[in-house]
């Protein structure tokens, strides 16, 4: 696609890993340090209000076979190929680790990390996967406790305007992305989905303050496009990580429009806001507790349908792919929850359980195609 392509050219996969490396270059080389974050329950705000460059681990567009020697096959393959790329020395730039306990293998790649790849900083927050009174209050505890290791780590101390700021930064971010995906309600949106997929991940490898600054110079520019008339049925995919966007690009080799997602590596990652009011660690807390829920969060239980169902009614969704990686035990469970009830409001389903979407791409795309010539 033509449109804006000097400012897509950097936010493409291969592009925002040239940022990356980039930006990480040149923070290294004034001295600054560079922590590794894994989950989207990792509050970034608190490195970064410390001076710390937040960048995100992420797997491979390859399968690699060398994290079988440390992990079991039958884990997350998304984390294993995360592990690989560590062990690999991929993220040897890396001074820590950010994570957080939202599944059992996002704990086991945090440990594996530490002990095989190496952190000088390591933090795994404790994240409440039920949302009362007495989670809050353990968040905030969390969160404390992390601020002071930060703290101890950087040398640098993480005060209430700090931190305030950091947050305005990310809630700019977030604003902006929240515009772009606007864009895709229209008839004929002016990205594509696999597009879209490349602009949210550049926005977690390189700095927050360039991501801002080439997102709105490419929603200045995605203002005055005027796309071609869109084909084919306006899809959803809802499901686990998909860091690469070998998939979305499946889907629209297929026949089909990804309109929009339910995705940790899209909607689900910037969707909330913090509050700029009050006290700023708290609000960020509340934020990450009360944020778009992520399957391995069940209670309370239809929060992740409603916020699904809206955006099928907002988008004009005609049909919803569910992707699974293989072995995902949140997602695994979360499916067969919400597949009647669309099924039951009129809205096409297709569940997929995929190792790598690398491997056995043609029988991907061979069941694509079949589930859009149904709805088309």
């Amino acid at each position: 696609m033509s449109v804006a392509s000097g400012v897509l050219d950097r936010l493409t996969y291969e592009g925002a890993s040239a940022l990356s490396r980039e930006a990480v270059a040149q923070w290294k080389d004034k001295g600054g340090k560079v922590v590794g974050w894994v989950c989207i329950y990792a509050p970034e705000e608190v490195l970064h209000a410390a001076g710390i460059l937040p960048i995100r681990i992420m797997g491979s567009t390859e399968p690699h076979s060398i994290a079988d020697a440390y992990l079991q096959s039958n884990m997350c393959p998304f984390v294993r190929s995360c592990f690989s790329q560590g062990i690999l020395k991929e993220y040897q730039y890396l001074d820590g680790i950010l994570s957080s306990h939202t599944c059992d293998a996002m704990v086991k790649l945090f440990d594996a990390w530490r002990v095989y790849v190496g952190a000088q900083f390591a933090f795994l927050i404790d994240q409440p996967h039920v949302i009362n009174r007495f989670s809050y209050e353990y968040h905030m505890g969390e969160l404390d406790r992390l601020v002071k290791q930060v703290e101890a780590f950087a040398g640098v101390a993480v005060t209430p305007e700090s931190l305030r700021q950091s947050n305005r930064v990310y809630n700019e971010n977030r604003l902006l992305l929240k515009e772009l995906y606007e864009l895709r309600k229209s008839e004929n949106p002016p990205l594509t989905g696999s597009q879209v997929h490349d602009v949210v991940r550049a926005g977690m490898i390189i700095p927050k303050e360039q991501h801002n600054l080439l997102l709105k110079e490419l929603l200045a520019e995605l203002s005055d496009s005027h796309p071609p008339k869109a084909k084919g049925p306006r899809l959803m995919i809802s499901g686990s990580c998909i860091d690469t966007p070998i998939f979305p690009k499946i889907v629209e080799e297929s026949g089909g429009q990804v309109v929009v997602d339910d995705l940790c590596f899209g909607s689900r990652y910037f969707w909330d806001l913090v509050a700029e009011e009050g006290d700023p660690l708290q609000a960020l807390s509340r934020r990450y507790m009360d944020k778009t829920h992520c399957a391995c969060i069940p209670l309370p239980r239809d929060s992740r349908y409603d916020f699904m169902r809206q955006l099928i009614v907002d988008y004009r969704v005609e049909g919803v792919i569910f992707y699974g990686q293989k072995f995902c035990d949140p997602f695994a469970y979360d499916f067969p929850d919400h597949k009647p009830r669309l099924e039951k409001d009129g809205i096409p389903v297709m569940q997929l359980e995929v190792e790598h979407a690398s491997v056995g791409a043609g029988q991907l795309k061979t069941r694509v195609q079949a589930f859009i010539e149904m709805i088309a």
